[in-house]
């Protein structure tokens, strides 16, 4: 181990310590000035974790898609699907914990302290998914609402629907009035139509310019007014407009569904997602969500009908306002709308990242954002030099789920980055529970040597929990250049590409789900130099049942099995760390400290401050201690 220097040199008193913890967010934070990670002061609880677990159980919700997303709705951190049953959505995620507030399905949530979300959605809401449409006969079938004086509609109006055709004649869609009306229509021969009854006697009528529709096919229908343009757009495309001056004659007239308020013009078809505005909506705000369900408290959102009631005479408006409608002869179809769903496992094809595979629908990736990383110490139970370089690998898993949220696949992806040590080291995960051997077959490692034995299935024998051996020896994949220590790590000394090598874990259909599994519970240890009872694991997670558990207490090791403590040493230091983005490690014999400015402040307070402390954000790194590709 080279001498280390010191970069900065500052005092931090017990009170600035606290203020540190406490303040963090909003004030600036000196860094720790620690020479060596001897000196460190870490707590015995410290958990060395750059992400936590946090678990979900969501409550009102309509059957369909569940999204949990980035505060910002950019990043997707799972997908999947709600049946219906039991009472609640329930998903565990390994988020990192520099994430303090997620979305579920566009609903802003802070995380707890207890890592554990009991949320219930505000109005029964999921994502891009209709278990009912009504069916109109086209003989006398109609649905009323909205019929009070209030519910007068003069400067500014949008009405939405879906529909589809099941044969052609003149007839209202969503329709406020009679001849003297507003709303949404179709005609025998010109198709889709918007129209409007002005104050000054003038009747505007629009037509969509495309003759009669296919039958049998979803249509998503808008019209807007603003006092001064008319507009129809059909499927968020604008196909026609007209404008004037006047405002809405006022009529008191219920809405209709399905056919005019004097109770002519029935449609004949399937009619679904209605949505009534008192506001112009603008084609952007259209084509964003018109694949989507509403939350119900949108503004400008007057009405809102899903029709997934599923029998009865009412159907119930998902506003706050509460105008239900009454069903006259209309039946509910489980012909539902939002475009087509061409494998036919109950996800339209907008939200299927599999749309033509039934056994297959969304890949969830951990992590989401990106690959995180692995960084190995291999002298134990001796201390290392604390570089974390002796193995840098970087993950990610995708995991691939049906409409059911079963499980099909697991593929991870491992990215061997850098060897710094002379040793053959190996690498494996195991998951925290055991999968029997025949619902799992792992393909994709690379086993060259007789260190491990596995099962035909692929997975490692021998072991009460179901465990992977990815390689047994890193210089199979990544070859010393013939300089320098190890691989990727000696600045000066050839650079070797990384390798990588994926991993799939095919499950057996219909079995398993996320939670079942628990991959964000993953547990990955390496494999000292051939020897198999010599592993490695993340502080405080358990050895395998191939672990030589003679070598715990020895040397620095201060694990104690009967705690449940583990690859510590007497002052709570690791052999192994999981970071949360693809670490940019140090090179040779320089320690983490050295790199990172805030690595200490983190550790010495428990995690509490800088928690992005691996980012590189300005004056976070010291870039002469950090490996650079050459």
């Amino acid at each position: 181990m080279k001498k280390l220097r010191l970069i900065f040199v500052m005092f931090i008193g017990l009170f600035s310590q606290i203020f540190i913890t406490s303040c963090q967010k909003d004030n600036y934070t000196p860094p720790v000035s620690v020479v060596n990670m001897e000196n460190l002061h870490v707590s015995s609880t410290f958990d060395w974790k750059t992400a936590r677990v946090v678990s979900f159980s969501i409550t009102n919700l309509t059957p369909g898609v569940v999204r949990i997303s980035s505060a910002d709705g950019s990043k997707l951190f799972s997908k999947g699907y709600y049946s219906g049953t039991p009472s609640s959505y329930q998903v565990s995620l390994s988020l990192p914990t520099t994430v303090k507030e997620v979305q579920i399905n566009n609903e802003s949530v802070t995380i707890p302290s207890s890592n554990f979300i009991n949320h219930t959605m505000l109005s029964f809401k999921s994502l891009a998914i209709s278990n009912y449409s009504m069916y109109f006969s086209g003989t006398n079938t109609t649905i009323k609402a909205l019929s009070t004086a209030s519910t007068v509609f003069t400067n500014q109006v949008s009405m939405e629907a879906w529909v589809k055709l099941s044969a052609f004649q003149t007839a209202k869609i969503v329709e406020k009035g009679d001849w003297n009306g507003f709303g949404l229509g179709v005609d025998l021969y010109k198709g889709f139509q918007a129209s409007a009854y002005l104050k000054t006697a003038q009747s505007l009528v629009i037509n969509w310019g495309g003759n009669q529709p296919k039958l049998n096919q979803w249509y998503h229908l808008a019209m807007t007014f603003d006092g001064s343009l008319l507009c129809l757009y059909v499927d968020g495309v604008l196909r026609n407009s007209v404008t004037f001056s006047s405002i809405l004659w006022a009529n008191t007239y219920a809405i209709s569904i399905g056919s005019d308020s004097g109770n002519q013009k029935f449609f004949k078809g399937w009619i679904d997602e209605v949505s009534i505005w008192n506001v112009p909506l603008t084609n952007q705000y259209i084509t964003d969500n018109m694949t989507k369900t509403l939350v119900g408290n949108e503004t400008g959102l007057y009405a809102y009908y899903q029709f997934n009631e599923g029998s009865g005479a009412t159907v119930y408006d998902k506003t706050a306002h509460h105008y239900d409608g009454t069903v006259t002869n209309a039946t509910w179809n489980t012909d539902t709308s939002f475009g087509p769903d061409s494998d036919g496992d109950g996800v339209i094809d907008t939200y299927d990242d599999y749309p033509n595979d039934p056994t297959k629908a969304f890949n969830n990736y951990f992590p989401s954002e990106g690959p995180a990383s692995l960084a190995f110490e291999d002298l134990w139970p001796s201390k290392g030099d604390y570089d974390f370089n002796d193995l840098v690998v970087d993950y990610q898993f995708k995991t691939v789920t049906n409409s059911r949220n079963k499980v099909s696949e697991v593929v991870a992806k491992f990215i061997i980055r850098a060897a710094g040590a002379g040793f053959e080291n190996g690498f494996g995960f195991q998951l925290p529970v055991p999968i029997p051997d025949a619902d799992i077959t792992v393909t994709g490692s690379s086993i060259k040597h007789n260190v491990v034995k596995l099962n035909s299935n692929g997975t490692e024998a021998g072991q009460s929990k179901t465990t992977i051996i990815v390689f047994d020896d890193v210089f199979d994949l990544m070859t010393n250049p013939g300089i320098g220590v190890g691989v990727n790590t000696t600045p000066g000394a050839p650079y070797v590409t990384p390798d990588t090598l994926n991993i799939t874990m095919t499950f057996k259909p219909d079995t398993y789900s996320t939670l079942d599994i628990g991959l964000e519970k993953f547990n990955p240890f390496i494999i000292i130099d051939k020897s198999r009872g010599r592993e490695v694991h993340l502080p405080d997670y358990p050895p395998t049942s191939l672990a030589d558990l003679t070598l715990f207490g020895t040397g620095d090791d201060n694990s104690n099995v009967a705690s449940a403590r583990y690859y510590k040493t007497q002052s709570n230091l690791p052999w192994a760390i999981n970071i949360s983005s693809s670490f940019s490690y140090t090179h040779e014999t320089a320690q983490i400290l050295n790199g990172y400015r805030y690595f200490a402040t983190w550790a010495q307070t428990n995690g509490a401050a800088k928690t992005d402390w691996y980012l590189d954000l300005s004056g976070y790194r010291n870039a002469e201690f950090i490996y650079k590709k050459p």
